[in-house]
């Protein structure tokens, strides 16, 4: 989200991931406020989903956003209705945000980005190979 503050990101974040404490919120120093990365899509091909491919790109893009110094992801989930995705992202440690929370963000999802050393290889990749182009 843009480098300003935003004061009612930060309620409903602290609402939504701090029991409501705002002295729990992960500030930016230089800014005064969260600073939350906006996720886009993760998507893998279903001749290559069951081996966990993209929890694979998921975690590797929190990792990315945390280390450019953001504290938190944003996205807007797009599960079919079958609640199969929504699971899948809350299993990863995500809230979705009540549609009144952040005024046009209808479906969207909400979660801490863990620090640098709490990542951790995802168990059960299958057939991830690390190929060097030239």
């Amino acid at each position: 989200l843009p480098n300003e503050p935003t004061p009612g990101t930060d309620a409903a974040l602290a609402a939504l991931l701090h029991a409501d404490d705002p002295s729990q919120l992960e500030r930016d120093g230089a800014l005064g406020c969260a600073k939350v990365a906006a996720g886009v899509a993760v998507f893998v091909e279903p001749a290559a989903r069951g081996r966990k491919l993209g929890e694979v790109l998921f975690r590797e893009a929190m990792r990315a956003c945390r280390r450019l110094g953001f504290g938190y992801m944003l996205f807007v989930e797009r599960d079919g209705g079958s609640g199969k995705l929504v699971r899948w992202y809350e299993a990863m440690g995500f809230v979705q945000v009540p549609p009144d929370a952040l005024p046009g963000l209808d479906r969207a999802m909400v979660g801490a980005l863990p620090r640098e050393d709490a990542f951790y290889d995802v168990d059960g990749a299958v057939g991830l190979e690390v190929v060097q182009y030239r």
